[in-house]
């Protein structure tokens, strides 16, 4: 299988860019409606105006997607942020994934691995038009990798650590890459050796050592930054509370106990026992591309599947992995196949080169979109299965297979026309009008950095209000209901910090309407698109006499 060279380099480098931008382009035009993306923007804005995370707001994932959202609010606006850092990561990773795929394959494995990576990357059901935290631990991931199989050295070794340990600070399973990359300086020697019996030489510890102490200093510096702003007992109650629990809560549906448990280890286990058996296996022959993407895609598998929910964004992690491997398999395949068999079963007629290059960027591409969907799918197919419920289909988080290409249709529309905006907006799961008007409330019943709560789940109306959440739960969500303390928590600091106005979109407990009435709020029935807004007694005269808020 030769690429045609024929081309110039930057036509083919042109054309890559133009279908990367096609992809994403729709991504710049889509409300603000992910939940997960709320919160991150809400979070960060607090942090810019004085507020601590983990103390006065609150989330159950590592520090990193908070501090990028802080940053990126500084010189952006909210609904900006995550299209243009989600784009970043993305041209990097492609970048990352076909030097990888060159180093270790040569240049069609390196073409096939960043063209398909380019595409499962970017569609929408697989939540590639969103900004997560997979997305941040797999570009590091993929950097610290670039960086090994470039070249020996210590000094190598201790960045691709560093960026490996800085992932973990945006996504806990990104740990399991600390031992992804760790292995690699052993297994490169291994197979490069050539005789097959696997002696380690000291280099090679040496390399792994040197990325073990780059992933402590990461993680050193992450704690020494939380530890300044009094943040870090509260990281560490979120990681070995809520982040296990998190975990436990939606495993133990249905399956509880040993057989849960059982269940766990052998979705995790399996794919780590078998990527490390793979990566034996040609370290033994001296191949080192099967080797590292057997022994990478084992890890990553493992963690995609650690939580049964099903996100599509789980498998973000294990993508560049899912690439690279995909590669290999299909030029290993084509270089496989006798020219003669081709051409019998081509009945004597031979594919223009063209349409074979197609085919195998085509088959490369399938390979890695149905290998995403399998990873989310499979936890929770597994835990119906054990339950004894019927085996679930693809959880849809967003925008749904059938649905991508109206989304790309739309979009490019909504580009161009304003009307094709409300079109568009459609797509997404969630009442975006009501959004509108708990912002409009907010804004008309506070002032800029006044504490304000929403009751319920409108992480957006924070940030796009410009007001500091009262409680530290931006979002009523999985942070809030997994822990058993959260209520008495949120009732104190509500109680300590009343709110200026207090927005309801699910129906509030007796404690908060208790806590409503002891301070006087003043309700206003239906003022956000039918739901509920209580001001303070102040605010509520301030309204009714036509006052805005400074």
């Amino acid at each position: 299988m030769r690429i045609p060279r024929r081309f110039p380099e930057t036509g083919w480098l042109a054309l890559a860019g133009l279908a990367f931008v096609l992809l994403r382009l729709p991504s710049f035009v889509e409300p603000a409606w992910y939940s997960d993306e709320g919160i991150y923007a809400s979070i960060g804005w607090a942090l810019d105006h004085g507020a601590r995370l983990y103390v006065d707001v609150w989330d159950n994932k590592p520090p990193g997607v908070y501090w990028v959202a802080a940053l990126l609010l500084r010189v952006l606006p909210p609904t900006l942020i995550f299209p243009v850092a989600a784009t970043a990561l993305a041209a990097a990773s492609t970048v990352l994934v076909g030097r990888i795929g060159g180093a270790l394959g040569g240049r069609r494995v390196g073409l096939l691995a960043a063209g398909s990576f380019m595409l499962a990357s970017a569609l929408p059901n697989l939540q590639g038009n969103l900004f997560n935290a997979e997305v941040c631990g797999a570009t590091l991931t993929a950097a610290a990798i670039a960086l090994l199989v470039g070249g020996a050295g210590r000094t190598r070794a201790f960045l691709a650590g560093v960026l490996v340990g800085v992932g973990v600070l945006f996504k806990a399973t990104v740990a399991v890459d600390v031992v992804v990359v760790a292995g690699v300086p052993v297994l490169l020697a291994w197979a490069r050796q050539g005789d097959g019996h696997g002696r380690w030489s000291r280099p090679a510890l040496a390399g792994s050592a040197a990325v073990l102490a780059g992933g402590a200093a990461a993680l050193a510096g992450g704690a020494a930054i939380l530890a300044i702003q009094g943040s870090l007992g509260g990281a560490i109650s979120m990681l070995v509370t809520q982040d296990l629990a998190y975990v436990g809560v939606f495993d133990s549906q249905g399956v509880g106990g040993a057989l849960g448990t059982i269940a766990l280890a052998l979705r995790v286990g399996a794919p780590i026992a078998i990527g490390g058996l793979v990566a034996v296996h040609f370290a033994r022959r001296g191949r080192t591309g099967p080797m590292v993407a057997g022994w990478w895609l084992g890890w990553d598998a493992a963690a995609a599947m650690v939580s049964s929910r099903g996100f599509p964004h789980y498998a973000q992690q294990a993508e560049p992995a899912l690439a690279l491997t995909a590669a290999l398999a299909v030029v290993g395949l084509w270089t496989c196949i006798p020219s003669g068999a081709v051409r019998r079963a081509s009945r004597g007629r031979v594919l223009p080169g063209a349409a074979r290059h197609a085919a195998a960027a085509a088959g490369t591409a399938l390979l890695v979109v149905a290998a995403t969907v399998g990873l989310a799918w499979l936890p929770g197919a597994e835990r119906a299965l054990l339950a004894g419920r019927p085996i679930p289909g693809v959880l849809v988080d967003g925008i749904s297979a059938p649905q991508v290409p109206t989304y790309y249709v739309d979009g490019y529309a909504a580009l161009f026309d304003s009307g094709a905006r409300d079109r568009f907006a459609d797509l997404f799961p969630v009442n975006l009008d009501v959004q509108a008007a708990a912002v409009a409330a907010l804004e008309a019943d506070s002032a800029p950095g006044d504490t304000v709560f929403v009751w319920g789940s409108i992480p957006w109306a924070y940030v796009l209000s410009g007001r500091m959440p009262a409680g530290r739960y931006v979002s009523l969500n999985t942070a809030y209901w997994v822990d058993p303390r959260a209520p008495s928590v949120l009732r104190a600091e509500l109680t300590d910090h009343p709110p200026q106005a207090v927005v309801s979109v699910d129906p509030p407990p007796g404690w908060l309407l208790g806590e409503l009435a002891r301070s006087h709020y003043e309700l206003l029935s239906g003022a956000a698109d039918g739901e509920n807004v209580w001001l303070l007694p102040g605010r509520a005269a301030r309204r009714h006499a036509g006052i805005v808020p400074a």
